[in-house]
């Protein structure tokens, strides 16, 4: 795993797999909340264990940044992303109907409370 960019409100991961970029995550913060903007794995590296190790590095980077909380939302239909984050803490928050288009697709709000929050 690697930082690609140094700003101070905004973590973002890379994961190489050899000279191949298999992954990346990138989150911002702001009074000790965090929201995950961007998160994936080129399909050819998925069940590798990639997505989980970005996952846990990104949570980590950001609970050393004072972060308590962190919220993403993700497709209704992308499973493996919600069992992804469900098994890591994540809890349904709320719906935000049609917020996808190409297609329309309802997202999934997921806050994770990092220790420390409340």
């Amino acid at each position: 795993m690697r930082e690609v960019l140094g700003a101070p409100s905004t973590i973002a991961l890379a994961a190489d797999t050899g000279s191949v970029l298999s992954g990346y995550a990138v989150a911002r913060s702001v009074a000790g909340a965090a929201e995950i903007l961007t998160f994936g794995v080129l399909p050819r590296f998925h069940r590798r264990g990639i997505a989980r190790e970005l996952l846990s590095e990104l949570l980590a980077r950001l609970g050393s940044a004072g972060v308590t909380e962190v919220w993403l939302e993700v497709r209704i239909s992308n499973w493996p992303a919600r069992t992804l984050y469900e098994s890591s803490g994540f809890r349904v928050a709320g719906m935000r109907r049609a917020y996808y288009r190409l297609p329309i697709e309802d997202a999934v709000v997921y806050r994770l409370v990092l220790s420390g929050g409340a």
